[in-house]
């Protein structure tokens, strides 16, 4: 229990986005369709490209666990609590959330040219456009009600 409440703490992303609002950082919220839409909104917004080592997306390992018991991508569930945060001042903006107590990363880097580049270590892709939700992790017969899984 001590666990989930610790976790649970870490849903709100308030004091982050404050924190990288004074910096002039564009804040772009995981949500509930998860990391690849979120990438998709920063390329379609930004005007700019993108190369992202997916393997520097940070994880909880029960997380993967799960994802992978349920065969789910978890690249497209639900990120409440996380954001990818575009910068001119990385290292400063990391410091900052130091300071905080905050844990952070460098995933990527923008582009001057449209390619959505995605890194898994020596593997390249490309980020499409991503499904919806509907389409990506439940089928549904009627609303509310869950069908099958699909595998990613």
């Amino acid at each position: 229990l001590a666990e989930t409440e610790a976790l649970s703490k870490l849903i709100s992303t308030q004091t982050e986005k404050q924190i990288a609002g004074e910096s002039g950082s564009a804040v772009y919220p995981v949500g509930e369709y998860g990391v690849y839409p979120a990438l998709w909104r920063i390329w379609t917004e930004s005007g700019f490209g993108f190369t992202i080592d997916l393997g520097d997306i940070p994880f909880r390992q029960h997380t993967v666990e799960i994802c992978d018991f349920l065969g789910m991508n978890p690249f497209a569930i639900d990120g409440g609590g996380s954001l990818l945060i575009v910068t001119g001042e990385p290292i400063e903006l990391m410091g900052s959330f130091v300071n905080a107590g905050i844990p952070s990363r460098i995933v990527g880097r923008i582009t001057a040219n449209k390619d959505k580049k995605l890194f898994r270590g020596e593997t390249v892709g490309y980020l499409n456009r991503p499904e919806t939700y509907s389409e990506s992790i439940w089928e549904r017969k009627s609303e509310g009600e869950r069908r099958d899984i699909k595998p990613y």
